[in-house]
């Protein structure tokens, strides 16, 4: 999943949000260098991915972007639910999506101290853009999809594979809808069961 979609299932801690957007970007062993709570967010991160890679419903939804398209599928699917999501935002949430955005990027910002380089980069381009809101719109994330392609010393072909998807778009939809409450429900049971701390080189 991308960034929306871990920020918004978290839950509503800040630090948790913040670590769930780090998961992304911070690899390695968690350790005490960051709060407790942003740690957490990042374990959040890592285990919901770890649960979806193997979810039946998220390997049908990449099916749909075609054989051809495989290999790419599921960066293309994270994209899609984050869109998703922005399409029908008041579903899922009381705050809407402007003032959430614009309250995660104040957050990250007032804790800018512990995230990596690439995260404030992210920041910053995200901030200028309104990136969150962004991917609501169709061409907005196929710009963002052909940056992905460009940016990579050899193309993975991910624009095609986008189209693909965009031609599947009402069937991804539905996809989209039946999955996401298996992602809320998981989510929920990570959150209880944080971890009360971690150790300087622990396992997870």
């Amino acid at each position: 999943m991308n960034y929306l979609a871990h920020i918004l299932v978290v839950g509503s801690n800040p630090d948790h949000q913040i670590g769930a957007f780090l998961g992304d970007f911070v690899k390695g062993p968690l350790s005490t260098e960051r709060p407790l709570h942003i740690e957490q967010g990042i374990w959040h991160h890592r285990q919901l991915d770890a649960w979806s890679n193997q979810h039946e419903g998220m390997r049908e939804c990449a099916a749909e972007f075609g054989e051809q398209h495989r290999r790419v599928a599921p960066i293309l699917l994270d994209l899609f639910i984050d869109h998703f999501l922005c399409r029908n935002w008041q579903q899922f949430h009381n705050t809407s999506l402007r003032e959430f955005s614009r309250q995660f990027y104040q957050d990250l910002s007032t804790r800018e101290t512990f995230l990596p380089e690439r995260a404030l980069n992210w920041l910053v381009y995200a901030q200028k853009k309104d990136l969150l809101m962004g991917y609501g719109e169709l061409e907005r994330l196929k710009n963002i999809v052909r940056s992905m392609d460009e940016r990579r010393r050899k193309p993975l072909g991910l624009t095609a594979a986008f189209e693909a998807g965009v031609s599947q778009y009402s069937l991804l939809e539905k996809r989209f809808f039946d999955l996401f409450p298996d992602i809320v429900r998981q989510s929920n049971v990570l959150n209880s069961q944080f971890p009360a701390a971690f150790g300087i080189n622990p396992r997870n």
